[in-house]
């Protein structure tokens, strides 16, 4: 699976790449998010919350418009409920879109995203290996922030909708996304 994601990665910059860079041109960052799942079974597996480290990439089309893509993952711990057997989850997700920015005062920059996502799971349990993937959609919206010409801070809140079924049992495998990162402009 992660070598599919390094792919289709590898693919989109290179699609990216060769489209006319506008404005700010690339900005590429460092992301840190809260995942806060939809689904109610993972939230008592796992806690209603868990870190997702990631990295986004942006290349602007006009001074408004722009093209996006990010990848972010995370492994969590838990145990079942009534044996208390130790589980283990990896959730990721590979999302990317379209964006619209609007320069309020430099150096604060409103954006609002929507896209598609790939959301994958993968669930060990008693022994056993459970794997889903699904596409779903997400959206975005949050604040850019210039400290510099070249660097910013931005904090973003989105949600991302995608439900699969695993072993004949329906899961959410999307939910809010809360976070901020660390970038850099070129």
């Amino acid at each position: 699976m992660r070598v599919k994601i390094l792919l289709v990665l590898l693919l989109v910059t290179v699609l990216l790449g060769n489209i006319q860079l506008n404005g700010e041109g690339l900005s590429v960052s460092g992301t840190i998010g809260v995942f806060m799942p939809s689904d109610a079974n993972y939230k008592v597996l796992y806690g209603s919350s868990n870190i997702m480290p990631g990295v986004k990439m942006a290349i602007n089309l006009s001074d408004s418009l722009y093209v996006w893509g990010s990848y972010s993952m995370g492994t969590f711990s838990g145990e079942s409920v009534m044996l208390k057997v130790p589980m283990k989850c990896k959730r990721s997700f590979l999302n990317f879109g379209a964006g619209f920015s609007l320069n309020m005062l430099r150096p604060v920059t409103l954006f609002l995203e929507v896209g598609g996502a790939l959301a994958n799971s993968e669930e060990e349990s008693f022994g056993d290996t459970n794997n889903g993937s699904k596409t779903g959609l997400v959206v975005n919206g949050g604040m850019k922030i210039h400290i510099l010409k070249s660097l910013f801070v931005h904090v973003t809140a989105g949600y991302i909708m995608a439900d699969t079924q695993i072993n004949d049992k329906d899961f959410k495998l999307g939910g809010m996304m809360i976070g901020g990162g660390l970038g850099f402009s070129f």
